[in-house]
């Protein structure tokens, strides 16, 4: 790469959110690591990294003495070894379970592993607690729950996991407890807010739920599990409508069956304000929409009616818990099962996006940017509105002097983050190192200047005026870096730093 500070020889790190230690990601809902921090990214993934952050976590111990859980050398630990256990309990491009009750029978065997490779740890006990609560064996998910406290006695998930049983067991002074004890340890996170003020209302403190589920919606808008934010989303609606405040009810409602049309109980809501606003027709129109759907899911129940758990769901769950256990096996040092454990949770969910962020990730530290390119352009579909994808396949695609497609990807960054700096970087700095389009280097690189001066762009700037010929004008331009202050950092980041500073 070119000597000046460039955008394509930053890692995937560079280009997305770094987290040191990506923890699991169940119910209290955690963002995975990777959303984009371009400009012209959803405003809604910078508001759901901010609850992920809030989430605290605890360093990685090594539970199991100098040679780790099951003897192994701290290497062979680090390569996952080719006795892997995992390799018994799961092959990640094996066939979708056939029924719910195979999926569950499917968690039930990597919670056993998960917990067999890792135990005593806060993380794996959690993992297996969210097995359990989904299975409905709520007295061993909570026994796990209060284990995790005993090793960890601020950890915020166990927290929202016991007030989950709680609220599940009609206990809902307690529920409020564990829910307020959750939120003290990690304020901004969506989930507990969420169940908080479920209770709330159900105590008649409908009030006192509408800040907490305002934000909520907020913290989970945009997450890869969209149901989370429904159920935010059908909270508040409904708060709205008990308060009587029926034309922002009708706001809402409508603005969330635009992402969500067959919701059945968004559009009963939306025929509901429509109704007391005295609009009749449309509410009457509304109540037939909602009456259509609600039969088309009694049929569908009817058609399932000798199996106990909900294929969907199950199969969502199951997803996420391979996802998670994931995410625990790659904080503890295993590196290899981790990036199985996500492969599967790919092939169960052809749409979640967290998984494939982490085998990203996990293909970039095994070597493999041909791999990681591939999972990148499932995320660019997934996610189309993301410059951070093609930037990032951009990258790779130069480290493979796949310069034509480098270019297809940095101008893709472009059109999708017309006024940051870093993708006109990248294209100038692309060209540069390939030998072509000296001028249009220059263009580029005034362009990233003007968007964000400082000593970065105007070095490029300097590079790219001395290939096309223009060595006053590279002169004139590394004046200007010397007298810059300060590097061009993407807003959303310099937020961040400021915060963290706070």
């Amino acid at each position: 790469m070119l000597g000046c500070p460039g955008v394509m020889g930053e890692s995937l790190e560079s280009v997305l959110h770094k987290r040191k230690r990506p923890g699991n990601r169940r119910i209290p809902y955690r963002l995975p690591v990777g959303w984009p921090v371009l400009v012209g990214a959803a405003v809604a993934f910078a508001v759901a990294i901010a609850a992920y952050s809030c989430w605290p976590r605890r360093p990685v111990e090594n539970t199991g003495g100098a040679t780790g859980p099951v003897g192994e050398t701290q290497s062979t630990r680090r390569n996952g070894g080719a006795d892997s256990l995992l390799d018994t309990v799961v092959e990640p491009a094996a066939s979708v379970p056939p029924t719910p009750g195979a999926m569950v029978e499917e968690a039930g065997r990597l919670a056993r592993w998960l917990i067999g490779r890792i135990p005593n740890d806060p993380d794996s006990l959690e993992t297996v607690a969210r097995v359990q609560f989904s299975r409905g064996d709520t007295a061993e998910a909570l026994k796990s729950w209060e284990k995790c406290l005993e090793l960890n006695p601020g950890y915020a998930y166990a927290y929202h996991g016991m007030g989950l049983i709680a609220a599940k067991k009609g206990e809902q002074e307690e529920a409020v407890r564990c829910f307020r004890r959750a939120l003290e340890l990690a304020p901004a996170a969506g989930e507990p807010q969420t169940e908080l003020a479920a209770v709330l209302m159900q105590l008649g403190r409908t009030e006192e739920a509408v800040p907490l589920l305002e934000q909520s919606t907020r913290a989970l808008y945009g997450s890869a599990r969209a149901s989370r934010f429904a159920r935010a989303s059908q909270l508040l609606g409904k708060a709205y409508l008990t308060l009587e405040r029926y034309e922002q009810a009708k706001r809402h409602f409508e603005k969330f069956l635009g992402d969500f049309p067959d919701d059945s109980n968004a559009r009963f809501g939306l025929a509901t304000a429509c109704a007391r606003l005295g609009e009749a027709e449309m509410g009457n129109a509304h109540m037939a929409k909602f009456k259509e759907l609600r039969a088309g899911e009694a049929k569908a129940r009817m058609a399932r009616k000798e199996e106990p758990y909900d294929e969907l769901q199950t199969r969502d769950e199951l997803a996420t818990h391979y996802t998670t256990a994931g995410r625990v096996c790659d904080g503890a040092g295993y590196h290899r099962e981790a990036r199985k454990l996500w492969e599967r949770a790919a092939v169960l969910d052809p749409k979640d996006v967290g998984c494939r962020e982490l085998l990203v990730r996990a293909c970039q530290r095994d070597g493999e940017p041909r791999e990681a390119v591939q999972v990148l352009q499932q995320l660019a579909a997934l996610v189309p509105a993301s410059p951070g994808y093609p930037m990032e396949m951009g990258r790779l695609h130069a480290v493979l002097k796949e310069y034509e497609l480098a270019e297809k990807a940095f101008n893709r960054v472009c059109g999708l983050a017309p006024l940051d700096w870093m993708g006109y970087a990248a294209l100038a700095e692309l060209y540069l190192e390939a030998g072509q389009k000296p001028r249009e280097a220059v263009r580029l690189a005034q362009t990233a200047v003007q968007l964000a001066p400082g000593p970065a762009t105007y070095q490029l700037l300097a590079e790219a005026r001395r290939r096309s010929g223009d060595l006053p004008g590279a002169r004139a331009a590394i004046e200007q870096a010397a007298g810059a202050t300060s590097p061009p950092t993407p807003p959303d980041e310099s937020a961040k730093s400021a915060q963290e500073k706070r």
